[in-house]
């Protein structure tokens, strides 16, 4: 049953919010829409931020997780993070443009920090190299801040660029791999 209700609050709050604005929207009428109890949303959810990043969470994840299947680049997970972004921009836009803004660009950086640290993580695993751990935060916060900028700004522009052109654009910006960049930051390029 919880299961059922969680995908039941989630499919309503999304048909929701293509048709209002999430400062207008209430977990009542969420609740409603969904046809289930406000108490069974709040088994579930301490607050309607709650359930708004855990959507967002299970979006993006879904996403990220098709990406790694088939490339492991940073750049093509972040392809599909805008991609996911765009799918839904509706919705998207309108959470960036409701009170919950920094909320929302606050749940953006976290992830991709966490995506990024991921990565590296994976990286120096399999290719093993000594990093001082100020090389590792500046990488990290490189990065983070580069993706968090772009997405920010797609976003705030209203999504019109091709989520692949903009991975191209980061390509060629960055020009190089994570795993060079990281070489280039390890203790025996010194």
């Amino acid at each position: 049953m919880a299961k059922k209700a969680i995908k039941k609050f989630k499919t309503a709050f999304t048909e929701l919010l293509g048709k209002y604005s999430y400062d207008d929207l209430t977990i009542v009428n969420v609740s409603d829409a969904a046809k289930v109890t406000r108490q069974s949303f709040y088994y579930h959810y301490e607050s309607m931020e709650d359930f708004v990043f855990d959507v967002l969470r299970d979006e993006l994840d879904e996403a990220v997780n098709k990406e790694r299947r088939k490339s492991g680049t940073l750049t093509a997970t972040f392809v599909r993070i805008i991609s996911a972004c765009r799918a839904s921009k509706t919705e998207t836009s309108n959470l960036y443009n409701s009170s919950l803004k920094e909320e929302l660009v606050d749940f953006f950086n976290n992830y991709i920090e966490d995506l990024i640290r991921e990565q590296i993580g994976a990286l120096l695993q399999s290719s093993p190299r000594t990093m001082s751990e100020e090389a590792l935060q500046f990488v990290t916060a490189q990065y983070r801040n580069m993706f968090r900028s772009i997405l920010e700004d797609y976003i705030s522009t209203g999504m019109k660029e091709k989520p692949t052109d903009i991975g191209k654009g980061i390509d060629r910006f960055v020009g190089r791999s994570l795993d060079q960049v990281l070489t280039d930051f390890s203790d025996e390029a010194k």
